[in-house]
Parts: C-alpha cells; structure tokens; sequence
C-alpha cells in the first residue's frame, strides 16, 4: 500500500520547519504540542515519562503473540508511564512492516477500519492546511492520495469516499481563499498500458463513478480559479 494513511501517501509541496515560531497548543484537542520551551497539552503544560519498546509492532502482528503488548501496555500505564516510543519502519523479512519499497503488509493494520481510515485522513489533511494557512502561510497541494484496488474488502465505494473526502477538503478551503490549491490522485494511465497497470491506477476513459466524482472536483476548482469561464480553454 502506497506510503501515509495506508491509503495515501502525502507529498505536500510545503516545508515543515517551524523554526523558532511560536506554536499556540489547541485548547482541548488531546494532542501534544508547544509553546515556547514548553510542551502542551489540552491547555496545559506537559509533562511525562516514558519507554523504549521496539518491539511492539512487531508482536501485535501476530494474534498470538498480540497480548504481550497488552500486558506490557498496561504494566506500564500501572507505573505511570505515559509515553510509549516505538519502530515502525522495519522492512524486509518476516512481519515487516514494509513488505517492499512503498508497499505495507495489510496484517500489520487489521484493525483500521475504512471509517477509522477515513476519518485519520480528514483530519490529517485538514492538520495540514490548518498548519499551511496560519504557520507556514504557503499554499499546499495534496501530491499524492489514492486507494487501491487490491486491498482486502475493496469495493468501488470505498476508492469514491477516499477521493470524495480528499476533494472536500481541498475544496472547502479553497472556497474561502485558504491555503490549499488542489490534489494530484495517484495514478493515470491511459488505454493500451497495461504494463503500468495496477492497483491504483485510473484510466479517464473507463466509466466509473470515481471517474465522475473527479471530473466534478476539476469543474468545482475550475470555477474557483476563473477557468470556468466561457470561452476559456483549461491547460495542463
């Protein structure tokens, strides 16, 4: 599976180097962040300590060995641990997590539902363009996203809610002049090519309900950029 999200994989044309800026900390959002040399969280300074266990990932792929996680979990929330740092780039081998350059072995993930994954891709892309409009103040662009066809349950539903979501997006930002400025779905391909086809590839001359749910986003931005104008020819 193409890299982020599982689903996606997000190459913004944006820098994250937030430098010396000052980064005011949501007020409840649950998640860590800073202001000045300080960590906050929920409104409040944090503190914590914490674990190595480079193993973790590797054991809850299998359910047999998945409880000594658990165990170890919870052992460690009984001391008062709240940090746990662990691998997940190992790749190669037995259980890796990269099967191949790019390419995620599904039964290390058996847990993230379509919803789960969906709803990790709403609000890791509207992070984004949060972070891009009042941080970075540059515009972004979605470079990649996508859903693959080889995944275990796919349905068409399932490829039309990742880019309906994605597009949405994009979209309601760019209504209101924000920082985001389009997406690029991975990939296309055209007729006669199938050595380039796999998984994640569309061909515009297929008829497909996601076929359509693009050619709506395109007249959508279009319009927002004056392209939709009579008389106005688009170019790539």
């Amino acid at each position: 599976m193409k890299c982020l999200c599982l689903i996606v994989f997000l190459a913004f044309v944006i820098t994250h180097s937030y430098n010396d800026l000052e980064v005011e900390a949501a007020s409840s959002d649950g998640f860590v962040s800073r202001k000045g040399v300080q960590f906050i969280l929920n409104g409040e300074p944090f503190y914590a300590n914490g674990f190595n266990a480079y193993w973790l990932m590797y054991e809850a792929t299998d359910p047999n060995t998945r409880y000594k996680v658990t165990h170890a979990l919870e052992n460690a929330a009984g001391q008062g641990l709240t940090i746990a740092r662990t691998w997940g780039f190992r790749d190669g081998g037995y259980r890796a997590l990269q099967t191949n350059l790019s390419s995620y072995d599904e039964q290390t993930f058996p847990k993230l539902d379509e919803k789960s994954l969906l709803d990790y891709l709403r609000k890791n892309l509207a992070g984004h363009i949060e972070d891009a409009q009042n941080v970075l103040k540059k515009p972004l662009i979605l470079g990649e996203f996508g859903k693959p066809s080889d995944a275990p349950g796919y349905t068409q539903a399932q490829r039309d809610a990742v880019f309906t979501t994605a597009f949405d997006i994009i979209y309601v930002s760019a209504q209101k002049g924000g920082a985001a400025a389009g997406a690029l779905f991975w990939h296309l391909i055209s007729d006669d090519m199938n050595n380039f086809r796999d998984a994640y590839s569309i061909s515009l001359s297929e008829k497909s309900s996601t076929i359509n749910i693009i050619g709506q986003q395109s007249r959508k931005m279009n319009l927002i950029g004056g392209k939709g104008k009579p008389g106005r020819k688009n170019k790539i």
